[in-house]
């Protein structure tokens, strides 16, 4: 017995479940293949051959077809092109308690969540093309093309900083002081740069070390302010407003892209594929993995409502032109490293920052991460929500994990709900 299937029952039946385009598309290719009838509309297959393509594709080809139902169109970004670095402050003598988060692409925009956490362009403008932002209590801070720095007190800009060293370009808070790493030599050479540091309520900024690779992070922990390098490692000091000692024995030498404070702990990533560590406030750093993968610097703190945590680690070719999106660091619910140093893909772990693994691998998952930032869970997201996990890309724009229309998924970050 044979049984004759018709592209048009083909498409109605076995994917008539997935979304539109790609049946379409799966129909098209039935028409195309040629049967043995002569007008060469349908497909002679024996019966037994039907079944048994039928369940073996459906057991062996799992992630693909997973991957497809799960796709969602593509949003464009309200905030477009290669988005900088993503920060947040509070400003507790305005009453906002909660973050305003801030990300520029040459302009600065804002999303206040004490209001209604809509992404707008901020007004006014500090001057400038900005090319970076950093953040404490109460104030944010931009850094433009031309190297001027300028602080922003939640009600009007400053003029620019007084006291600069070279051409800054880098910028980073932490606690209550701002670093700034800036050009003084050739960029080619990991001594070419130096760093300043200014208490945030002040208005000129301080030379704490010359000679030194480009500030490539700063965090506080414990007591401690730790100072992240290209090529220098790692400096710790506990009076920021004074010159820097060496790098922290074990990172001498280390070229940092990223620096985090993740629970009772210092991580750092670098060029050379590590993932380093120490325990808050300690001048100890450990080498914890060497997962084989190019970090971009990009690191963010993950923690969901029943207290599991993940570091959020951006991925980023050396080329820079294409990405891999970013990976999972499983932690200990209390805030401890586990044994398992496995990077997972998001979706791929029990704990994960996303529910559909698949929709991960077709959106987010394309493209390289530059800054990574999450919304703590008991802001703006449900009660049954992931956090909110924001995401810029090195030229897509600003994306976002979030619900949409009551379904949670990674998109370009376009203010719906």
């Amino acid at each position: 017995m044979k049984r004759y299937i018709s592209g048009e029952s083909l498409k109605t039946s076995v994917f008539r479940d997935l979304p539109l385009k790609n049946a379409r598309f799966t129909a098209q290719r039935a028409r195309n293949c040629k049967g043995t009838s002569k007008n060469n509309r349908f497909l002679e297959v024996p019966s037994g051959l039907v079944f048994l393509c039928i369940f073996f594709t459906a057991c062996n080809q799992e992630p693909l077809f997973w991957d497809i139902a799960h796709e969602y169109p593509p949003i464009k970004p309200i905030i477009e092109g290669a988005p900088s670095r993503i920060v947040s402050a509070t400003y507790p003598s305005l009453s906002k308690l909660d973050p305003v988060l801030y990300v520029s692409n040459g302009e600065i925009w804002e999303c206040d969540t004490n209001t209604d956490a809509v992404w707008r362009k901020m007004s006014p403008q500090p001057g400038g093309k900005v090319k970076t932002l950093a953040a404490v209590e109460g104030y944010l801070f931009s850094l433009d093309w031309a190297g001027n720095i300028r602080k922003w007190n939640g009600t009007a800009w400053s003029n620019p900083l007084a006291g600069i060293t070279g051409t800054p370009e880098q910028i980073f808070g932490a606690e209550n002081y701002l670093f700034a790493g800036a050009l003084t030599g050739t960029p080619a050479s990991n001594e070419g740069y130096c760093i300043m540091a200014m208490e945030a309520t002040g208005s000129a900024i301080t030379l704490i070390k010359k000679s030194t690779g480009l500030l490539s992070g700063a965090v506080y922990g414990g007591s401690n302010y730790f100072l992240g390098s290209q090529g220098d490692g790692i400096y710790i000091t506990d009076t920021p407003a004074g010159s820097l000692s060496t790098p922290i024995s074990g990172t001498s030498g280390l070229s940092i892209i990223g620096l985090v404070k993740h629970g009772d702990y210092i991580v750092a990533v670098t060029t050379g594929r590590q993932i380093i560590y120490s325990g808050s406030g300690s001048a100890n750093f450990t080498s914890y993995v060497s997962p084989g993968v190019d970090f971009s610097g990009a690191m963010a703190s993950w923690e969901d409502r029943n207290g599991h945590r993940l570091l959020l680690l951006g991925l980023l070719n050396k080329s820079g032109s294409f990405g891999y999106g970013y990976r999972e660091l499983v932690w200990k619910k209390g805030g401890n490293f586990t044994d398992d140093k496995r990077l997972y893909v998001p979706g791929e772990a029990e704990i994960s920052s996303v529910k559909l693994g698949g929709q991960y691998n077709s959106a987010i998952g394309n493209y390289g991460v530059t800054s990574l930032y999450v919304l703590p869970f008991d802001i703006l997201a449900g009660s049954d929500e992931q956090p909110i996990v924001y995401a810029s890309t090195v030229k897509n724009g600003l994306w976002s994990y979030r619900s949409r229309g009551g379904t949670e998924q990674w998109n370009g970050e376009d203010n719906s709900r």
